[in-house]
């Protein structure tokens, strides 16, 4: 049984010495610069364009949200948990293969959308898909080519620069947003295009200050992702369910109910962004601080940094939440009257959010432990039973039983992973 005898205050520093502080409250620092920037972009979209139109926003920032995650299961994921147990020799040659090799697989993605655009086009005559299809592709690239950039930063622990990278995105986006709103051109497309300049130079301006060198080589392409793809194969069967079960509801909801059903729920998913994000932000964090402190300082001192994180986010989902449901209708009405009564949804979503808080660090832990092939197995099982529950609820109870399912699926993979994740922590404890 794992205890925490000492008060709170104490704990955290014994925790977090300083030098780990500083970086691990900047990294938080840097994700609530995007949190703020996409809740800024969203709460445009949402306030000055129709429902349906907030509604396809929603789904195309889904469809580059979904091509991120496989980026991290096939290429930030491993690269992050393999590269600190390596010499700094062989930290270049993993990195040139990654950074290269994933080109193969994700460049392909513009032409392919463009194609299956145009083919599917005329079933949509009010849709411009091929433009849509076009805009989407090129900024899932650049959005691409960033998180590499920033998961880089983040195993090197060079979040100074991760700061300077995330304040020009917010520059960037910020004047873009502006721009758009004063010329009332705010739409699903050009807010993406927005979105896209700022991933563009903050990724740029990164790449320059940083001056990592990396090198292309064929047989490090091939050397890296046949030595990751032991891990990053489970991973990606792992995400694949985890889409399912965090994206799915997008899907289903439009199909059942319809674009302005999604965009309700979305909006009100929305203002809990901010907390949603710094809790996604941690698993970069854990992956990168927490990979370094397993394989460095051993399991006990990672043992108290995991539990410290999750303490963390858990104040920080109450901090938030008792905010959010104190001022709940000054805060809606930042969405326009068209959402007002969508205030119901944030009750569900802020369930969610709890059992977010609470799983997430034990998924990411799990990698950090090479359980790679169990998380798998684990996210088909809680994807079946969000995808089940999402189209009963939804069908029972609209799009409040959409949340709740989502909710049932997050709380089915805390249940399922404490076993395993107890055993690892408990290792040293059991041999001494």
């Amino acid at each position: 049984m794992l205890t925490i005898t000492k008060s709170l205050p104490a704990f955290f520093a014994g925790i977090f010495r300083k030098p780990t502080a500083r970086k691990i409250g900047s990294a938080f620092f840097t994700q609530s610069v995007l949190s703020l920037t996409n809740f800024f972009v969203g709460i445009s979209v949402a306030r000055y364009a129709s429902k349906n139109e907030y509604g396809l926003y929603v789904i195309l920032f889904s469809i580059m949200a979904i091509m991120g995650t496989y980026q991290n299961a096939l290429v930030n994921t491993p690269l992050t948990v393999l590269v600190h147990e390596k010499d700094e020799k062989e930290q270049f040659k993993l990195l040139s293969g990654m950074a290269y090799g994933q080109g193969f697989v994700f460049i392909p993605i513009l032409p392919l959308s463009i194609l299956i655009a145009w083919a599917v086009g005329e079933r949509f005559p009010d849709l411009n898909l091929v433009g849509l299809s076009l805009i989407l592709g090129v900024v899932t690239l650049i959005f691409l080519f960033r998180e590499f950039v920033r998961s880089v930063n983040y195993y090197k622990l060079r979040i100074n620069l991760l700061v300077e990278m995330d304040a020009i995105f917010l520059l960037v986006v910020g004047i873009g947003i502006v721009l758009i709103s004063n010329i009332d051109r705010v739409t699903s497309s050009t807010a993406l295009g927005v979105l896209g300049v700022g991933y563009l130079l903050s990724a740029t301006y990164s790449e320059i200050r940083s001056r990592d060198n990396k090198k292309w080589c064929l047989a490090w392409v091939k050397e890296a992702f046949s030595e990751t793809w032991e891990y990053s194969r489970w991973a990606i069967v792992g995400v694949t369910s985890d889409i399912f079960k965090n994206r799915g509801y997008i899907y289903i909801v439009t199909a059942m109910l319809g674009l302005e059903v999604i965009a309700e729920v979305s909006a009100a998913r929305l203002l809990l962004m901010p907390v949603g994000m710094l809790i996604g932000s941690s698993g970069r964090i854990t992956l990168a601080k927490g990979a370094e402190i397993f394989n460095i300082e051993g399991l006990d001192k990672f043992r108290k940094f995991f539990s410290g994180i999750t303490i963390l986010l858990v104040l920080v989902w109450g901090g938030y939440s008792t905010v959010l449901f104190l001022f709940s209708e000054p805060i809606m009405s930042i969405l326009g009257q068209k959402y007002m009564k969508s205030q119901g949804y944030l009750i569900v979503w802020d369930i969610y959010f709890f059992f977010l808080a609470l799983r997430y660090p034990v998924s990411n832990t799990l990698y950090i432990f090479k359980e790679f092939k169990a998380q798998a197995r684990i996210d088909i099982i809680c994807a079946a039973v969000t995808v089940v529950g999402c189209l009963l609820l939804t069908n029972r109870f609209g799009g409040y039983g959409t949340v709740l399912s989502l909710a049932l699926g997050e709380f089915t993979m805390i249940l399922i992973s404490l076993p395993l994740l107890i055993d690892h922590l408990s290792e040293s404890l059991a041999s001494k």
